[in-house]
């Protein structure tokens, strides 16, 4: 009779032990000085296997021998086994990445590489933010910049300049820190076009990512320097035209328009945001309206928070 699928199973397995060394030691949990008949019943293993596959598990160290006869085995207590794996297992890692950094390598600061799915695109922008040490800057909706809520913070109180160019509502819901300044896009922080869905990030004039969060999530990474100056460039004029506006925000919309418009209708390609706002992804709609008719909105200056 086989034994039920657990959580534990699947975790043993990812350690490295096998179906069946992962099906005796569960079953040791629940048997104090057990034979291997005894953890062959309850874990549902040929008899003949379970002795070598207890001796597999003492030289893991996950059990012991306690009598010689009849030979009866006893798990040993999971913190003592799990905390000294994970220490030889972190001294493993880190032994092996110092040989990797050591390796000859080609220049892969050619390539642009690309993410897929939320979970790795958010793990991707948390290490660009963790690992920055001069400069972050983010330019998207507040929604978008939230997730990272705690990575900013951290990265502003280690001494790190952090400037968030925002669309959209709730820049006071960002963390605040002397480190942090908050910069409305385009004087108001009007969505427009594509801007509901994008977020875009670079780091210490080193590395930039552009990540889209539609209906499917994905994110460019790039650390081309070519690549790199360009979206720091786009960036820097966007700080830039939010002091602008702090300023002269009266003056440019009376020459230019709410948002600009007058200049987007003047330059700006018809349907250039189409291949991002498929019909159906979030965003789509109120980007389609704020394009054709952007809302006017109170102008807000740029705050250190």
């Amino acid at each position: 009779m086989s034994a039920p699928a657990s959580d534990l199973l699947d975790l043993l397995r990812t350690l490295g032990f096998s179906q069946h060394e992962a099906r005796a030691y569960e079953a040791m949990l629940g048997l104090s000085g057990a034979t291997a008949y005894e953890v062959a019943q309850k874990a549902g293993l040929p008899r003949a296997n379970t002795y070598t596959v207890l001796e597999s598990l003492a030289r893991k160290g996950a059990v012991q021998q306690v009598t010689a006869d009849p030979v009866r085995y006893q798990a040993v207590d999971p913190d003592e086994f799990f905390g000294r794996l994970a220490r030889e297992t972190r001294n493993t890692a880190e032994r092996a990445a110092q040989l990797a950094r050591q390796a000859p390598r080609p220049d892969g600061d050619v390539h642009v590489w690309t993410y897929r799915g939320a979970n790795a695109v958010r793990a991707k922008l948390a290490d660009m933010i963790n690992s920055a040490r001069e400069h972050v800057w983010i330019k998207a909706t507040v929604d978008l910049m939230l997730p990272h809520k705690a990575d900013l913070l951290a990265a502003a109180e280690r001494g790190t300049r952090v400037t968030l160019i925002t669309l959209g509502e709730g820049r006071d819901t960002l963390p605040s820190h002397d480190n942090i300044t908050v910069m409305p896009h385009e004087g108001t922080g009007a969505v427009i076009g594509a801007t509901a869905v994008l977020l875009t990030l670079t780091c210490d004039c080193e590395n930039c990512m552009v990540a889209t969060f539609g209906d499917e999530v994905s994110g460019s990474f790039a650390r081309n320097q070519s690549i790199v100056y360009v979206i720091e460039t786009l960036i820097l004029h966007e700080i830039f035209l939010a002091e602008i506006y702090a300023e002269l925000g009266a003056d440019l919309e009376e020459r230019f328009g709410p948002n600009l418009s007058k200049l987007r209708k003047r330059y700006r390609p018809a349907g250039m945001e189409r291949h991002l706002l498929a019909p159906g992804k979030p965003g789509a709609t109120a980007a389609t309206a704020a394009l054709t008719a952007p809302a006017r909105r109170r102008r807000q200056p740029p705050s250190s928070t």
